[in-house]
C-alpha cells in the first residue's frame, strides 16, 4: 500500500520537557565517552586537560566538534545541572575528563622544588594518591584529603602526613585544583521539537 500524507495535518512545535531520564551521572557518561577520543588532537581540551585559561571562542569551538560528533550532547546544558555554580564551562568539563598526567607531574615536581622538603614514604604515596585523584577527576576540595582515600594512610588525612605548616602549604597549592559545582539539579529542561 502506497498511503500519502496529507500536509495539511502535519504540525510541527517546540514544547518544553523536563528530561529527568537523563541526569547528570548518564550525562556526565555521554559527555566522557564523546570527548575521550579528542584528547589528543583537540588543542581546546588539550589547555583544559593541561589547566590553561581557555576563551568562550574556543569552548564555541569544541562544542561544535563535539556536537559534531554525537548531536546528543550539548556541553551547555552542564551548566544547566549545577544552576548555583559559579565555576566556567571549561573547569566543568575538567571535572569529567580529569587532568593530563604530565601537567600534573610538572605541577607537582615545580611544588615540591619550591618548598624544599625532604618527602617522606607516607607523605610520596599520600601525593601520588593526590595526583591520581586530579588525574582522574580534574579537581579536589580541600576536606576531601581528610576522607578516603586518603585516610587510608593516615587516619587524619592531610594532617596526620605532613606537618601543620607543610599542610597548609599544600592547601595553598591545591586551591588551584578547586571546583566549586554546588548542588545538582534534579532535570533538565530542553525543549525537543516535535
Amino acid at each position: 500500500l502506497d498511503i500519502t500524507e496529507d500536509t495539511n495535518q502535519i504540525h510541527e512545535a517546540d514544547r518544553l520537557t523536563k528530561i529527568v531520564s537523563i541526569d547528570y551521572q548518564i550525562y556526565r557518561q555521554e559527555v566522557e565517552k564523546t570527548l575521550t577520543p579528542l584528547f589528543e588532537t583537540d588543542s581546546v581540551l588539550k589547555k583544559i586537560r593541561n589547566g590553561e585559561q581557555v576563551t568562550e571562542a574556543d569552548l564555541a569551538q569544541l562544542s561544535s566538534l563535539v556536537h559534531t560528533q554525537n548531536p546528543s550532547v550539548d556541553l551547555n546544558t552542564l551548566k544547566e545541572f549545577f544552576p548555583e555554580s559559579t565555576a566556567t564551562l571549561d573547569k566543568i568539563l575538567r571535572t569529567i575528563v580529569g587532568m593530563d598526567k604530565n601537567a600534573i607531574e610538572q605541577s607537582f615536581t615545580t611544588f615540591v622544588q619550591q618548598i624544599h622538603t625532604h618527602v617522606n614514604a607516607k607523605q610520596q604515596r599520600f601525593i601520588g594518591m593526590l595526583k591520581n585523584h586530579l588525574i582522574r577527576h580534574g579537581s579536589i576540595e580541600i576536606a576531601q584529603l581528610y576522607d578516603a582515600p586518603f585516610t587510608q594512610i593516615h587516619d587524619m588525612g592531610l594532617d596526620g602526613v605532613f606537618s601543620q605548616q607543610q599542610a597548609d602549604v599544600i592547601e595553598q597549592f591545591i586551591k588551584q585544583f578547586d571546583v566549586k559545582l554546588g548542588n545538582k539539579a534534579q532535570s533538565v529542561e530542553k525543549q525537543i521539537h516535535l
